[in-house]
């Protein structure tokens, strides 16, 4: 939406708009414009009852998603194409899924202690299906974001990378997920052993644990679900407007999503 009160260009309006809802996120300043206002409301509910170091966390994770706006920005006009291993962190952060992880705890009335919260596996796990949703996002949405000219989407990256077509591109970025899918459950299978090594190791944490891991795989599996049926994603013509595209999404683009197994 236009944003002129933040600066002429649309790449100034980006990043003076993200440094505000940062700064409020952080509770380094008072909200302006209704965004931030909301923003501020919907941080402010969600974080009532809970401990401060969740309170805190999920800022922190809307600050990581907020910041990945203006890097895109600056990426896409100087026409740099991300690395893999700078893409996979930023599309770890840019997928906005860290938060909805923190949300199995708050669906669950469940809140972690921070050494158990931050066990290496734990973080690890999260971070692994955060970046899983993103890639497989991307195979969902790459002819949608070709036809748009949004640069930011495995897909479209591995065709430059390897110069090959979308077909073989789509493969490729699907055998990415896969492996992302598979150490997301090795991550998984090494927090019960992690766990012992706390003090705090009680039954009712093993339990709590158990159950928030189980929400992890929740998650995963309801965003393999997703794309298939939501209209965004299927029916393509109706999000590229003057595209000239007029049937749902190629098959094998499906055919791609589908391969990506869920788990």
């Amino acid at each position: 939406m236009p944003l002129p009160e933040y600066g002429a260009s649309p790449a100034m309006a980006v990043v003076a708009y993200t440094a505000e809802l940062i700064a409020v996120s952080l509770g380094e300043r008072a909200p302006r414009s209704v965004a931030a206002h909301a923003m501020v409301d919907v941080l402010s509910d969600l974080g009532a009852g809970r401990s401060p170091a969740w309170r805190r966390l999920l800022a922190e994770e809307n600050v990581r998603w907020i910041e990945r706006y203006p890097i895109e920005i600056r990426a896409s006009r100087a026409g740099r194409l991300m690395p893999l291993h700078d893409y996979l962190v930023h599309r770890r952060y840019s997928v906005g899924e860290l938060n909805f992880l923190y949300f199995v705890e708050y669906v669950r009335d469940i809140d972690l202690p921070t050494p158990v919260r931050f066990l290496p596996a734990m973080r690890r796990a999260r971070n692994l299906a955060a970046e899983w949703v993103g890639i497989y996002n991307d195979v969902c949405s790459f002819e949608k974001e070709r036809a748009l000219g949004y640069p930011h989407n495995a897909v479209l990256m591995a065709q430059k990378w390897l110069g090959c077509g979308a077909d073989k591109a789509a493969d490729v970025v699907n055998t990415l997920a896969d492996g992302l899918l598979d150490q997301f459950e090795a991550a998984l299978a090494a927090v019960p052993g992690q766990l012992r090594m706390l003090p705090g190791n009680t039954r009712q944490a093993a339990e709590d644990v158990a159950r928030v891991v189980e929400g992890y795989r929740h998650l995963v599996r309801g965003n393999w679900d997703y794309p298939l049926t939501t209209p965004r994603y299927v029916d393509t013509a109706d999000y590229i407007p003057g595209s000239g595209v007029t049937d749902r999404r190629p098959d094998w683009t499906l055919t791609a999503a589908l391969r990506t197994r869920p788990v």
